[in-house]
């Protein structure tokens, strides 16, 4: 019974072998690969601040922290060098300083385009809902971006910045803020640092990046190398989330004209005694928030004074009952990850994939609010006491110093100490018989995400192979996992969550499915980015996700994942 399923799931792989995206704009397949701080809107910075040795060869081989250059004229320059092979990777060495010599660079006005993932590029224009979150720093000054995904995009007239600029930031501490007083970044807006937000009412006199004409830091004040700088090759890194206002695409959005009293009645009539009108359940609680589904739940329990998280609970069966619950038992995003990191550490045997993949997908502020919440839901003290109950070694750690905090929240980078950084990592790693790995926990755990892209791509200037290449082999599996994991949250978020998704769906063979871990992802990711994450996904396999769970799913189950992932 089995077979016809294993001949179309060989039928797709075939099928979709080399496609390419739909919508990413097609691009040469030679590339000048660069460390990612030696490119702004695909233009060289030829200025000698690291340009040494640029290498020349196929797209897919620039690899981890390297990025390529789409510089096209230097580009032609290259290939018009005699016994220049494009088929291979290859480091220029001669005649460095006639390739940037001459030649006009290509420009566009400013506030023209703005650098965004490609579907969220209609036409070449974006829409006025989407320009008026865009953070107008990533405007490209050549008409091109950094990242092959995204495109440059030219903002709606109602959209454009006119005289006079919109009011700055009052760009505060989080601590002297209060919830209620934080603005989002308006159009026009510089953003705060990584450690503040933009306040309507700060208690205390602002200070940081807010200072300065107009509460607004002009580039040449900026450090050399910021957070805004790495976002513009990296939009997609776990850094970026809280510092551009587009990281992702959800597929669940807030219902309109929403009613929680209306929709707690509709679910009274569905719910019965020993079973439920699913078909209901689906059309309500797939098109409704973590925060509308808190509401129904409380009209529900006014109304009939039960708890819908248990009247669903008696009335449906299998995984269509686990996704239902999982929609209502909390109140919000960070709720729901604090009762999944209880549940994957109280149940018999620990999911140590669930606790990785919770903590290294979350900044270090949300790790606290997690932390706050799972102290609340487990009735223990502390998430690190469980966390050292059931890790132990290298793996223990690394959890640990991520729950306390250890990260540098700041942006601050130096090229000069990345490059100690890499060399003493070589040492500790490929330089030496074994591997040291206090060295490489430390970096890991400690650096801001920032530093750690310059400490990858120095190590790949020094090691000639990536830092993930290097980190294989040298760990447990878990603690390999873990180390991997964070290398891929710094470039892209989205993308590791795509990899744990199709190991949900494939990661045992044909005939495996991990639904747990599938509902996570789809339940906690939806109003965040799943929309995202599902082109990465395509991106990676050559199929669509929602393709892949309808395969993998049957019935109301699959119905219901369909409708969180976009589906009708």
């Amino acid at each position: 019974m089995y077979r016809p399923l294993l001949l179309f799931a060989a039928l797709l792989c075939l099928a979709s072998a080399g496609r390419v995206p739909r919508g990413v704009p097609a691009l040469n397949n030679t590339c000048l690969c660069v460390p990612f701080y030696n490119c702004e809107d695909g233009q060289l910075i030829t200025d000698g601040a690291g340009l040494l040795n640029p290498r020349f060869g196929p797209r897919d081989k620039c690899t981890d922290f390297n990025i390529c250059c789409n510089d096209e004229q230097t580009i032609k320059k290259i290939e018009a060098k005699p016994g220049v092979d494009k088929s291979v990777m290859t480091t220029i060495k001669d005649g460095i300083s006639e390739l940037f010599s001459g030649g006009s660079k290509p420009s566009v006005g400013a506030g023209e385009c703005v650098c965004v993932a490609f579907y969220l590029c209609d036409g070449g224009v974006l829409s006025k809902e989407i320009a008026n979150q865009v953070d107008l720093r990533q405007v490209s000054s050549t008409g091109r971006c950094n990242n092959d995904n995204e495109q440059c995009c030219s903002l709606p007239r109602s959209a454009e910045p006119t005289a006079p600029l919109v009011p700055a930031c009052n760009c505060t501490s989080r601590q002297y803020c209060s919830e209620r007083d934080v603005q989002p970044l308006r159009l026009g807006q510089v953003a705060c640092r990584s450690d503040e937000v933009c306040c309507s009412n700060p208690q205390v006199p602002t200070g940081g990046s807010g200072t300065g004409a107009g509460g607004i830091v002009p580039d040449t004040e900026r450090p050399d190398y910021d957070l805004w700088k790495f976002c513009k090759s990296y939009p997609l890194s776990v850094a970026c989330v809280r510092s551009r206002q587009i990281t992702g695409r959800p597929t669940l959005l807030p219902a309109k004209n929403f009613d929680p009293d209306l929709d707690a009645d509709e679910l009274n009539k569905a719910i019965g005694r020993w079973d439920a009108t699913d078909s209901v359940l689906i059309d309500i609680l797939t098109r409704r928030t973590f925060e509308q589904r808190y509401l129904i739940a409380q009209a529900y329990y006014r109304k009939s004074g039960r708890n819908l998280a248990d009247a669903i609970s008696s009335t449906t069966r299998g995984h269509f009952d686990d996704l239902m619950v999982a929609l209502v038992r909390n109140a919000g995003y960070y709720e729901y990850l604090a009762e999944e990191l209880r549940d994957a550490m109280h149940r018999a045997g620990t999911d140590e994939d669930t606790v990785l993949e919770t903590l290294i997908s979350s900044t270090s502020e949300e790790i606290q609010i997690i932390r706050r919440h799972y102290s609340r839901l487990s009735g223990n003290p502390d998430l690190i006491a469980d966390i050292k109950d059931d890790f132990s070694g290298d793996l223990e750690d690394i959890l640990v110093a991520l729950v306390n905090g250890s990260r540098d929240n700041s942006f601050r980078v130096s090229k000069t100490l990345a490059a100690e950084q890499a060399a003493a990592l070589y040492q500790a790693g490929e330089g030496r018989l074994g591997t040291e790995e206090e060295t490489f926990k430390y970096y890991l755990t400690h650096e801001n995400y920032a530093q750690l892209a310059l400490i990858f791509s120095e190590y790949e200037q020094l090691a000639r192979e990536s830092f993930a290449e290097a980190l294989e082999d040298e760990f447990s599996r878990h603690v390999e996992d873990a180390t991997l994991a964070i290398v891929e949250v710094t470039r892209n978020l989205p993308r590791f969550l795509a990899l744990r998704l199709h190991d949900a769906l494939w990661g045992r063979g044909p005939l495996s499915k991990d639904d747990s871990s599938l509902i996570r992802l789809i339940v906690s990711r939806a109003e965040i980015d799943l929309g995202t994450i599902s082109e990465e996904y395509f991106t990676l396999y050559g199929r669509k996700l929602i393709d892949d769970v309808q395969l993998k799913s049957t019935g109301d189950y699959d119905t219901a994942l369909s409708r969180l992932l976009g589906g009708n």
